[in-house]
């Protein structure tokens, strides 16, 4: 009746064709679909009773008889579905110990830290020259007398050639050089900023006549004001206070980057030693038939999905086994403290009221950014889970070691990521 109301047969209108001829015509194939609908919904209805953990979704047996369907006549029907079981498992560690890593904070350099904030506070300041690295140049590019624009660059937008012609020279000096070998089109665009899309002639030289020269000045000391704006605390004024908050600082953004390796090492050591039957003909057939997954990929790429299946499985376990939940206040309190981390760098900081106001209009509006934040909490929280369960050993070391540490793992990333590209 439901599909008769919709049916488009030639020579009658829309929904209005003979219901015995729709009958006719497409019974048996609505009653073939209605079999299979009903048998698979009494299949997970039992399955999910039954608390039984499978893997994927039942699928049709292979070798299943021709079903004799009849639409005229009530029939008793039996279909054979194929399962896959979730095998039985117990997560392992491996016999190697975790390292856990801590930073020996005495040894960081505060001065180094102290430096980059004055860089916080540098200005550009107008000078007569010489010209230094760093340096923003002022010019005017003329064809003999005429000017054919006026335009700025810094030292680092230039070629090496470029940088050997201007350094040393003073405010109202001019030298005379071709555009594009003066300056670096890997780092500028030529023809928009420096050009100004004033067309000239490739090959040709040009005179470059400066009119000004900006250098940035770094202060030597800083104010009370300018330690205040950055520990964010008008009672937080002196040195003292700054070096505190910077040594906070450094020790937190430290631990986040350790407690993240930690969690990391966990994740590969779980998956390399936990050993999970699985049943491979099934899951290749159901990937195949419900999830039209090709055969390149099967063939090539079967043990990718593998992982990822066996990662779901073992992190379903360690969230039902320690009730790891996420609340939707713990989503918005990520979103809230993505944005407190952003305006932290720039410098600023908005009351707590805008944050959250302008979270809940946006951020928890949008399905997809609330699901993607939801994953990487429940994610992080059976990780913080995981680790509790595994051996670890504190492994101290000092600022340059952990760098070269950081450096070590990043370029085993890069290798990782050209490896999946090649494939």
């Amino acid at each position: 009746k439901k599909y008769a109301k919709n049916a488009d047969l030639k020579g009658f209108r829309k929904g209005h064709a003979p219901f015995g001829m729709v009958k006719k015509m497409y019974g048996t194939s609505i009653l073939a679909d209605e079999v299979y609908k009903t048998a698979e919904e009494s299949l997970f209805n039992y399955v999910k009773e039954q608390e039984i953990k499978i893997l994927g979704k039942p699928i049709m047996k292979e070798d299943h008889e021709k079903l004799d369907l009849d639409i005229d006549k009530d029939h008793d029907y039996t279909l054979e579905f194929e399962i896959g079981y979730e095998g039985e498992f117990s997560i392992e560690y491996g016999k190697k110990a975790l390292v856990k890593y801590e930073i020996d904070l005495n040894a960081v350099d505060i001065d180094k830290e102290i430096e980059r904030v004055k860089e916080y506070f540098a200005k550009n300041e107008d000078s007569e020259g010489p010209i230094k690295e760093k340096d923003i140049v002022y010019f005017d590019i003329k064809d003999g007398e005429d000017t054919l624009t006026s335009s700025f660059a810094t030292t680092d937008e230039m070629t090496s050639e470029g940088v050997a012609l201007f350094l040393g020279k003073s405010k109202s000096d001019a030298i005379t050089a071709n555009i594009h070998n003066t300056f670096d089109s890997t780092k500028t665009n030529i023809e928009k900023y420096i050009l100004n899309d004033t067309p000239i002639e490739t090959e040709k030289d040009y005179t470059l006549s400066i009119t000004n020269i900006k250098t940035r000045n770094i202060p030597t000391e800083l104010s009370a004001e300018d330690i205040a704006k950055i520990t964010n605390n008008p009672d937080k004024t002196s040195m003292e206070d700054l070096v505190e908050m910077l040594k906070d600082s450094i020790s937190k953004q430290y631990e986040r980057t350790a407690a993240i390796y930690l969690k990391n090492d966990t994740y590969e050591a779980v998956l390399a030693n936990t050993e999970i039957p699985m049943p491979i003909e099934f899951l290749k057939r159901w990937l195949k038939n419900e999830n039209s997954v090709d055969e390149h990929t099967l063939t090539h790429h079967f043990d990718d999905v593998l992982k990822t299946m066996k990662w779901d499985i073992i992190s379903n376990r360690v969230a039902r086994e320690n009730e790891v939940a996420v609340s939707r206040e713990e989503i918005r309190e990520q979103f809230a403290n993505q944005f407190k981390d952003y305006f932290v760098q720039m410098g600023q900081m908005p009351n707590t009221d805008f944050i959250y106001d302008f979270v809940d209009k946006n951020e928890m509006n949008d399905k997809e950014k609330v699901r993607k934040t939801y994953e990487t909490i429940f994610i992080d929280k059976v990780l913080d889970k995981m680790v509790e369960g595994a051996k670890i050993n504190v492994q101290k070391l000092d600022e340059e070691a952990f760098k070269k540490e950081s450096e070590r793992r990043q370029e085993l990333m890069n290798q990782k990521n050209e490896h999946h590209h090649d494939h």
